[in-house]
């Protein structure tokens, strides 16, 4: 019997339909595995520098006010910073949203427990990465503190938030003048 096996096979070389069948399946498994496993670190890679870029606002707000006595009342004072600190290179600061819906006429107040319902929300999965966005607590002149929004990648969708100086989720912000 193993003889004629043997015989059979004489002349024959290569793989079996199923065997070739096997290795492909492995190596199916084996990309899915690796796609999935890439797609987690590059959506953790995003939050990381996202979280970070608000993180570096956040310092270059506390430096201010370690140096004028107040919090940055306009993005242009935040962008341009003190002398200690300064928004890096490839960042942008965006203005915090307006006025809820339903506002009394000139008010732009909220609080970070409202900001996804407000427009326009400016950051996205698109411009994430680099932008944030700054609302502030008081007025221009003599702002006590703010908020700092930067995009979830993790969620996709939602926002999370870096308070300074008195600004917490409940306190009344302000949309900052450019």
């Amino acid at each position: 019997m193993l003889q004629n096996y043997k015989k059979s096979k004489e002349g024959q070389k290569g793989f079996t339909i199923v065997e070739l069948l096997i290795v492909i399946v492995v190596i199916a498994i084996l990309a899915a595995i690796t796609i999935v496993a890439y797609n987690g670190v590059t959506t953790s890679a995003r939050s990381s520098k996202a979280k970070q870029n608000a993180q570096n606002v956040q310092s270059v707000a506390e430096a201010y006010n370690a140096e004028q006595g107040r919090y940055p009342g306009t993005i242009t004072e935040l962008s341009t910073g003190g002398t200690a600190a300064k928004i890096p290179s490839g960042m942008t600061v965006l203005r915090g949203p307006a006025a809820p819906t339903g506002a009394t006429a000139g008010v732009s107040a909220w609080t970070a427990s409202t900001f996804s319902g407000l427009t326009p929300v400016a950051l996205t999965a698109t411009n994430g990465e680099t932008n944030v966005t700054y609302s502030i607590a008081g007025t221009a002149g003599a702002s006590t503190g703010g908020v700092i929004a930067y995009w979830d990648f993790g969620t996709g969708s939602a926002l999370n938030f870096i308070y300074v100086g008195s600004a917490t989720g409940t306190t009344v912000l302000t949309q900052p003048a450019a």
